[in-house]
């Protein structure tokens, strides 16, 4: 399919079609809310689309020459190779021929409103530079309205079918393609333009409210955050966000919205839109495509680099803010030591809440809706030795925990919480000092958040699920991977917290735990544009019949799950469970428990109907005892008949 997109578009540009793509209209969405109704297109608006390819056309020479479309190609980056895939080279090919038409006629109209605004302030009296100061910001106020446009009018929307509304092009953070894209209907009230509008005026009236009483001179610096704090002195407070490692590639995705304001703003602000895209030679993430094996490193340096320059510049009882979100240890440990090492310790780590509970690019999934915010002052101490920052650490993990629970905080989040409590434990000493001189300060981060993670897990086990605490490591690894949110797909840096966390000491933990006993195995996945280690674990259906051959608790539910499905009759299925003994209906609850509602993963929905059908129509009855009865049974007749065979004899 990929091919016959990339050839499609090859043949229509060759043709001299732009904003062309291999679809068509299906439905026309009238209303909204509970008026909301879906009808056929008629041909007229069929043809009206067809029209607008063909005006497009005839019109493409002279929208280019005026500068109204972007024609920059799209650099190769992390996050930009899923449309290039498809034959998407430049940025204009994001959007269909309707869209690029309205969207090359708003900038033509906010660069008319410039000159316009210009003329009526002058005319009122009032001198160039006030006039122009007055021109620029509405100009720039029109443009950020021009982002709300294009930003939910591209072929990368999704169409929200639950909301009946259109989700952002970068729902997912991502340039990600998407089959039933939506289109904005700009010319009724309440419509595309007229709703980007209001919107663009509520975000405004809400920075002056805030400013308006304000003593303080508003000053905006445009650079890099390597350099743009050098000028000041006995600075308060400096609040930064990101770096987020490489969860967020913001130079990339803030093409998308660059290469179309510069064609309104680069005459207005020219420092800030002198190139042709986003310059992202020195952004602060991590990005193998830009920096293949570098990449790491680069992260590391230019972030210490960075906290190095603030801290020359923040008052000696200054505080540093930044806020930070990601699950993997690496990205915790690269971050905070740069941090560290630069001068820095963390005084205080706060759980806020970032995300919007159903956000696409969190909705059902293993992702934060919480983001870490880093209190951080200058260093005062020289460091300290490993034995003395650890003591009473596992007190003060579990402490924290509670706290953490207190404000509602589960799964990754209490995950990351704690994390962060051990990073702000570490910091304190912070150059630790190993006494027998083995571990080097990445390895000192390492065990800190490894203890932590073993901490939180075990009381969660205990918390979640107390009658699996003493079953077998492997359920107790499925069992964990859901409570605590990771799924069926687990970065390898938390899958080898949790198996440490459950005892785990020889070897590779994860082998041992989770390979060795065929519940999963090792994969690459892409997380964050990186291709890196991670664990599928099986659901009941993804199995064979060797690997459900052991008798772990795990196995027994998966083969019961299995049977069920297969039709099987309940006592047979009972028998089954009864294998597992008195506790399989606690673990079979737990497991359904944690098994997440929203899963676009049609076996594991499977899993846990059966799940809820074994609970109900099994172990509410008790039907497992009974069958463990008979078992219990029939080996007491066998000893029996021994003893009396061996008697006879």
């Amino acid at each position: 399919m990929k091919e016959q997109y990339k050839e499609f578009i090859g043949e229509k540009e060759a043709q001299g079609y732009k904003g062309m793509h291999l679809h068509r209209m299906v439905a026309v969405v009238m209303g909204s809310g509970k008026n909301r109704k879906y009808y056929e297109p008629t041909q007229e608006m069929i043809e009206a689309y067809k029209k607008a390819e063909e005006d497009l056309r005839d019109q493409w020479d002279e929208l280019v020459a005026k500068e109204l479309v972007p024609i920059q190609q799209i650099p190769l980056g992390e996050k930009t190779k899923e449309p290039m895939l498809k034959g998407i080279t430049h940025f204009y090919q994001l959007f269909n021929a309707r869209q690029l038409l309205v969207h090359a006629k708003l900038v033509e109209l906010i660069r008319e409103t410039y000159n316009e605004v210009l003329k009526e302030e002058l005319d009122k009296g009032k001198d160039r530079k006030e006039a122009t100061e007055y021109a620029k910001a509405i100009s720039t106020y029109l443009t950020l309205f021009l982002g709300k446009v294009i930003g939910y009018n591209s072929a990368f929307t999704r169409w929200n079918k639950p909301k009946g509304t259109i989700a952002h092009t970068f729902d997912l953070h991502a340039y990600r393609w998407i089959w039933d894209y939506g289109e904005f209907d700009m010319i009724p009230k309440k419509g595309g333009a007229d709703w980007a509008l209001v919107n663009m005026l509520k975000a405004l009236k809400g920075i002056v409210k805030r400013i308006k009483d304000s003593n303080s001179q508003v000053e905006i610096i445009y650079g890099d955050a390597e350099k743009t704090t050098q000028r000041y002195r006995d600075l308060d407070i400096i609040f930064i966000d990101p770096p987020y490692y490489g969860a967020v590639q913001h130079g990339e995705l803030s093409d998308y919205f660059y290469v179309w304001f510069r064609l309104i703003l680069k005459d207005i602000y020219p420092e800030a839109y002198q190139f042709l895209e986003v310059p992202k030679s020195e952004e602060a993430v991590y990005n193998e495509v830009r920096w293949k094996r570098l990449a790491e490193k680069r992260y590391e340096e230019k972030l210490k680099r960075i906290f190095k320059n603030m801290r020359y510049s923040l008052a000696d009882d200054g505080l540093l803010l930044i806020w930070f979100a990601h699950k993997a240890g690496e990205a915790w440990i690269k971050t905070v030591k740069a941090l560290l090492d630069a001068g820095y310790s963390i005084s205080a780590m706060w759980s806020v809440r970032s995300e919007y509970e159903h956000g696409l690019h969190i909705a059902g999934k293993a992702a934060l809706r919480t983001s870490i915010l880093f209190v951080c002052r200058k260093r005062q101490g020289e460091g300290a030795w490993l034995p003395d920052v650890m003591r009473d650490f596992d007190e003060k993990i579990l402490k924290r925990i509670e706290e953490l629970e207190g404000y509602g905080l589960f799964g990754p989040d209490l995950v990351m919480g704690t994390q962060a409590e051990a990073l702000r434990i570490v910091s304190g000493g912070w150059p630790v000092k190993d006494p027998s001189g083995e571990r080097t300060p990445e390895q000192i981060l390492d065990e800190a958040l490894n203890r932590a993670v073993g901490i939180v897990i075990n009381h969660t086990l205990r918390k979640v699920a107390p009658h699996i605490t003493n079953v077998d490591a492997p359920t107790k690894f499925y069992a964990l991977a859901y409570s605590l949110g990771y799924g069926d797909i687990i970065d390898y840096d938390d899958a080898r917290r949790i198996a440490l966390a459950l005892g785990t000491t020889e070897g590779d933990p994860v082998e041992e735990i989770v390979i060795k006993h065929n519940i999963g195995k090792f994969q690459k996945v892409d997380v964050d544009g990186k291709k890196t280690k991670a664990v599928k674990l099986y659901n009941a259906f993804e199995r064979d019949e060797k690997s459900l051959e052991e008798d772990l608790m795990i196995n027994v539910l998966h083969r019961a799950v299995r049977a069920l499905e297969d039709g099987e009759s309940i006592d047979k299925v009972a028998a089954i469970l009864a294998k597992g003994g008195h506790y399989i209906c606690e673990v079979a609850k737990a497991l359904y428990e944690v098994i997440p509602e929203e899963t676009k993963n049609k076996n594991l929905q499977r899993e846990k109907l059966r799940l809820k059908d074994i609970l109900v129509g099994i172990c509410n009855v008790g039907l497992h005892e009974i069958a463990i009865e008979k078992i219990e049974e029939a080996k007491e007749q066998k000893r029996l008949d021994e003893f009396i065979k061996v008697r006879k004899e």
